[in-house]
């Protein structure tokens, strides 16, 4: 395994999966971590993995600091069956494999480096045969504007957009090119045009906050989009040689699939079939292989669609590697037994039993599809409505489509998609609700985070760690356990402490013998303690941010407590209602 971790910030949320996986493979080469302009994190870099992995005593990785040693350090220990196996990201793709005796490349990189035509345009010139697209797909596709460009040219639909480079930022936008950005309406989404995994994304819902998303947008890249924002659910539909397989709808866990949504969240759902009616599904396939065929992209990769509320679907971006497992049935199945005549009879009448079946059960379905026979005449929907109006979920049921009949309903997916407004209007991590000030202020409502079915586990561990702490005078504001099991805490002074999974109470005493000399520290610097990584055998990795300039105290008429269904808060005895969709029958 030759890998190179992508950006600080993912190899200090991935820190313990990596060192698992990692620890499995029988030689490792590990290069330095590709910033993509990110500040190194203290702890989150490669020698740190590298003496993480040896620690755990199943493999002694090899720290390589320059892509051109790679060559030379795998000659002395390949034989002939070996598998060499490259993920990451950057100038991973500089390694001269020619040189090794390798015969073709198989490309599983994704992001900048690997899937924008660099390394395509490298293995060109040494003559290495390569799987997926070429140089000129890759690149393109890497491009949002350019790939843009070709889909409208050609009539394809595409969601309005206007363009921005740096130099039009930094020298003031023109009145013109205001004029234009404000016909896209509120909301919109900016992005840059040339990154991936959502990096520099944001959704502006007031005209004020546009310029820091543009800000943002261009610590990324050169040219930044500006998209009207669609409001109906995401596709995402995978190529494999010439066969389309079939789509797949995401129902991200936040306001839209963000990075967060795509590496870290636990909450985010991808549905195949992605429940689409068969002409529907026709369509989408349809664009997307005329999308596909434009960009001139080959091999495997995917094609991303948005469905907007005018049940028009909007081509968002072409992937040329595709991070999205879609296993396929199979089935191997063989006829056994000494008389040949006999096993031919029995294969004819299974044959005939199942074409009747078929047939018989075809009859049905046209039957029970037929829109004249058990027509849909009303939705109910049950519940408590705080924060969504009736418009609100009726263009949201109508964003999935044709109403259809009776029989060929999801009701799983219909409250789906009702659920996902409250995500939408109240925020991040769940449903929110008024509590009036006076009681907060009497009472400090911690707040527990957990996956389904765990309360009474993440009530034990906020009590337990709550109890160490409080010996030493730090108070839990915070807890929060993931799926995987790993703990994070904030403490009601700002501090968030990041302590993995397993020994978190001798972690906890490490945090508290580390700060008094953080805290002497931070005062010495003029800064504050941002967090506290505790995830390794020994020390902590510490982020720091300037400390606050104190303002004068502003009152509270209300404060704000958030809820999901995974999500609990102690002294509350109220929690948000779940919809129910009732179908009738006219």
């Amino acid at each position: 395994m030759i890998f190179q971790p992508h950006r600080y910030t993912r190899t200090r949320d991935l820190y313990d999966d990596f060192a698992s996986v990692l620890s499995q493979v029988d030689t490792l080469l590990m290069l330095d971590v590709y910033a993509a302009g990110e500040t190194p994190i203290p702890g989150a870099d490669s020698r740190s993995l590298c003496r993480t992995i040896r620690g755990r005593g199943k493999v002694d990785p090899i720290l390589v600091s320059d892509p051109v040693q790679v060559a030379e350090i795998l000659a002395p220990v390949l034989t002939g069956n070996d598998l060499i196996l490259i993920q990451g990201a950057g100038n991973i793709g500089k390694i001269a494999l020619k040189s090794n005796g390798l015969d073709k490349v198989f490309i599983a990189l994704h992001g900048r480096g690997g899937e924008d035509g660099t390394l395509q345009g490298l293995l060109e010139l040494i003559g290495m045969p390569y799987t997926g697209s070429g140089v000129m797909a890759s690149a393109i596709s890497m491009d949002k504007l350019r790939s843009k460009l070709l889909w409208q040219g050609a009539g394809l639909p595409v969601a309005p957009w206007v363009a921005l480079t740096r130099r039009e930022f930094e020298m003031g936008l023109q009145d013109s090119v205001n004029a234009r950005i404000a016909e896209l309406g509120l909301p919109v989404i900016v992005k840059p045009s040339r990154e991936g995994s959502s990096v520099g994304m944001s959704k502006v819902d007031k005209a004020d906050d546009l310029s820091s998303a543009l800000a943002l947008a261009f610590q990324h890249d050169e040219e930044v989009l500006i998209e009207k924002w669609l409001s109906g659910p995401e596709f995402t539909v995978a190529m494999l040689g010439e066969e389309i397989l079939p789509s797949i709808r995401i129902q991200p866990a936040g306001v839209f699939y963000d990075y967060e949504a795509k590496y870290l969240s636990d909450e985010t759902q991808y549905f195949c079939p992605a429940g689409l009616e068969a002409e529907r599904e026709a369509d989408l396939q349809s664009l997307v292989l005329k999308a596909w065929h434009i960009l001139g992209c080959s091999g495997w990769g995917r094609i991303d669609v948005m469905l907007d509320s005018d049940g028009q679907f909007y081509l968002l971006e072409a992937n040329t590697f595709s991070r999205h497992d879609q296993p396929q049935p199979c089935a191997d199945g063989r006829a056994s037994g000494g008389d040949e005549l006999l096993a031919v009879s029995r294969i004819i009448f299974l044959l005939g039993v199942l074409c009747t079946v078929f047939i018989s059960g075809w009859m049905v379905l046209g039957w029970m599809e037929d829109a004249q026979r058990l027509p849909l005449s009303k939705l109910v929907v049950t519940g408590e409505r705080h924060y969504t109006r009736n418009d609100d979920i009726r263009q949201s049921i109508l964003a999935l489509g044709s109403p259809g009949t009776f029989m060929t309903q999801d009701v799983n997916i219909i409250q789906s998609q009702i659920e996902r407004l409250t995500l939408d209007k109240t925020g991040e991590y769940g449903n929110s609700f008024s509590v009036p000030a006076d009681r907060v202020n009497k009472q400090n409502l911690p707040m527990l985070y957990g996956p389904e079915g765990s309360e009474n586990e993440v009530l034990q561990g906020f009590r337990e760690m709550g109890q160490v702490l409080a010996k030493d005078r730090f108070t839990l504001k915070e807890a929060a356990m993931t799926a995987r099991r790993s703990w994070q805490l904030t403490l009601t002074n700002g501090i968030k402490l990041n302590l993995g999974r397993g020994d978190t109470m001798k972690r906890l005493a490490r945090f508290v013998e580390l700060y008094p000399v953080l805290q002497q520290q931070a005062q010495t610097d003029g800064k504050r303690i941002s967090y506290v990584d505790l995830r390794y055998d020994s020390g902590a990795a510490v982020g720091w941010v300037p400390a606050p300039v104190e303002e004068p105290n502003q009152q509270q008429n209300q404060a704000q407590g958030k809820f999901c269904p995974t999500v609990w808060s102690i002294s509350l005895a109220w929690a948000a209602a779940r919809p129910v969709v009732w179908i009738k029958v006219g």
